[in-house]
């Protein structure tokens, strides 16, 4: 403020014309300007000095707005570039985290897949085992009364795992060449020395 007080009041200076009205080394003021602000202060007319100062000032007004316009528009293109600049990137990030999101999400997918295919892997291999384990059993207890069933044999008795007993003495006689006839499985033909001598159950099977 105090500095565009002095530009006014310099600005009045140099408009104010000065002019010699006697030769005398005194400058004095020009009468018509004198006069100008004798009316000025009577009748409240303009001077030519106040329409001068008055045209600086929108002088001065006008080229403070064009400067205040062009750093505006200059502000406002960077403004729009940044703006520009951080919607690309923006758009870049969305973009990249929904990708990155499609990614996760398949390759949780596949891992699902993947454990739901060895939960069943588990569960197939672990019934296999079982039915092996089983079949084992039974083989391993068929094999052990195969081999009570020779060994009551080598002792002189038929053994149920070889002849049930009811389809021998359903078929059978007391007669031991009738036995040898009708015993649907019998080991006579195979093991000709062994020799049926009692028909009693007691001494037959043990």
């Amino acid at each position: 403020m105090e500095h565009d007080l002095k530009e006014t009041v310099q600005a009045i200076k140099i408009l104010v014309s000065q002019t010699k009205l006697f030769e005398s080394s005194r400058n004095g003021r020009a009468i018509l300007p004198f006069i100008g602000s004798m009316a000025k202060g009577l009748f409240g007319l303009a001077t030519m000095s106040d329409v001068q100062l008055l045209a600086n000032h929108i002088n001065a007004l006008n080229a403070k707005s064009r400067s205040i316009t062009q750093a505006l528009q200059q502000h406002s293109d960077h403004l729009s570039s940044f703006v520009k600049v951080i919607d690309k990137r923006t758009s870049n990030l969305m973009q990249g985290i929904k990708d990155n999101s499609l990614e996760i999400q398949t390759i949780a997918h596949s891992f699902q897949l993947a454990i739901v295919s060895s939960e069943q892997s588990m569960v197939n291999i672990s019934q296999i085992l079982i039915t092996l384990t089983n079949n084992f059993n039974v083989l391993k207890s068929n094999l052990l009364q195969l081999q009570n069933a020779f060994q009551s044999l080598v002792e002189g008795r038929f053994s149920p795992f070889l002849i049930p007993k009811h389809d021998f003495f359903s078929h059978a006689s007391p007669n031991s060449e009738h036995i040898k006839q009708e015993v649907p499985w019998s080991l006579f033909n195979t093991f000709s020395s062994f020799i049926l001598l009692h028909y009693i159950q007691l001494y037959i099977y043990p």
